[in-house]
């Protein structure tokens, strides 16, 4: 029965050290912590009251696009958009 085989796991091959080719590297993804939701909605009221995008940005330590996608979020499904959602 085939089936029932378990299967090695492939070891990956190494190329050699000196072909003289560059050896593409995987670059890992940083991701910054989640920010939490009474944070964001007090950036949002912040920003209605006429507080600086670039101010409040810096003082949550994110970049003022992040708090531009809360906004958006925030516009079109309130305060569901600002939760948490799942990443990958």
């Amino acid at each position: 029965m085939s089936f029932w085989k378990q299967n090695k796991p492939k070891k990956p091959k190494s190329p050699p050290l000196d072909t003289g080719q560059a050896v593409p590297v995987r670059k890992k993804i940083h991701r910054s912590p989640p920010i939490a939701f009474e944070a964001k909605v007090l950036a949002i009221e912040a920003i209605d009251c006429g507080a600086d995008r670039n101010d409040v940005a810096e003082v949550l330590d994110v970049k003022p696009n992040t708090i531009s996608n809360w906004m958006k979020s925030y516009t079109e499904k309130g305060l569901r958009g600002l939760c948490c959602k799942p990443s990958s």
